[in-house]
């Protein structure tokens, strides 16, 4: 763009000293030159202005893709903690569900014990009342 600037400007001093080399025989042709010159200068602005707001789009969308990949990030640690904690609760429950199961499995060895223990009783005192009679 500065260069097509410095060009033009190269072009609309040419354009003064063909003026002035010969006079008003191209006075007529300069002017329409200068015109279109104006016309392309224009032109430039317009363009540099359309690039200048692209570039500005360009750099938004790069903070937004920044701010959208740290969420992401962010996002991915908390998962990652979540994950973590799920499977510790996952542990937790399995060894609750043991200990549930051995507490069981403790109760029914108490109550068959227990069982035993009132045959046998019952078991002894008919043998002690059959021994006294």
């Amino acid at each position: 763009l500065d260069a097509a600037k410095h060009d033009l400007e190269r072009t609309q001093g040419r354009l003064s000293e063909v003026l002035a080399e010969h006079g008003e025989c191209g006075q007529c042709a300069a002017n329409e030159f200068a015109s279109q010159l104006r016309v392309l200068e224009a032109k430039l602005e317009q363009a540099a202005e359309e690039l200048q707001s692209k570039s500005r789009l360009c750099e938004e969308s790069a903070e937004a893709l920044k701010d959208e990949q740290q969420r992401s990030a962010s996002l991915t640690r908390e998962c990652d903690v979540l994950k973590t904690e799920l499977e510790q609760m996952t542990h937790r429950s399995h060894e609750n569900s043991t200990a549930a199961q051995l507490k069981h499995d403790l109760e029914r060895e108490i109550a068959a014990r227990k069982e035993l223990e009132d045959s046998l009783d019952e078991h002894a005192a008919a043998q002690t009342t059959s021994a006294e009679d």
